[in-house]
């Protein structure tokens, strides 16, 4: 026993110093720089990716679950799940919703596709299937059908165009309003 157990222990201190270098050398931790590949350097993708601009000193958010850079030198960026949020002068917010986008930050120009939602504080909402902001100008425009609601009744029409600075929406192609006359007369 005198020189089992001793001879036991040192086997099992030496089993527990010697294992590790028989692991896999990629799950060991490790100091230093991480290794990252260099075509993965180039395109970089963001998590939970945030952009904060100003439209006529109004300020505005364009958020994503996911951005992928398209290219490094053109700064232009892929989303999924965009989410714009635009706070007016007077205190009110508009949101844009849609299930993807393409934004190019040089030319300002947010694409937006799949499900297009857009929801003012005042009780509006507006889908479509695409849209564009120029976010330089304000101005959006869709060539895909659209249908609204509001406080004063429902719309459809087959596009439209939005121009920011004159405060007007273009409803284009057929269209379709149904006012509601008891709203009116209350406000």
């Amino acid at each position: 026993m005198r020189v089992l157990l001793p001879t036991v222990a040192t086997g099992l201190i030496l089993l527990v110093l010697v294992w590790p270098q028989f692991e896999d050398q990629q799950r060991r931790f490790t100091f230093g720089p991480a290794k990252i590949d260099k075509k993965a350097a180039k395109n970089l993708t963001m998590l939970n990716g945030r952009y904060a601009g100003m439209l006529e000193e109004k300020p505005f958010t364009i958020t994503a679950t996911k951005a992928h850079q398209k290219n490094a030198k053109d700064m232009e960026f892929s989303l999924s799940g965009p989410k714009v949020d635009i706070m007016m002068k007077n205190g009110s917010w508009a949101a844009i919703t849609a299930e993807d986008g393409f934004y190019n930050h040089k030319k300002q120009i947010l694409e937006l596709s799949g499900s297009v939602n857009v929801f003012h504080d005042t009780g509006y909402e507006f889908r479509t299937a695409n849209a564009v902001i120029d976010l330089t100008a304000g101005d959006a425009h869709g060539v895909d059908p659209v249908a609204g609601q509001g406080p004063l009744g429902n719309l459809k029409a087959e596009g439209f165009v939005l121009f920011y600075k004159t405060k007007r929406i273009i409803f284009k192609g057929r269209a379709k309003l149904t006012l509601f006359p008891n709203r009116m007369k209350k406000g």
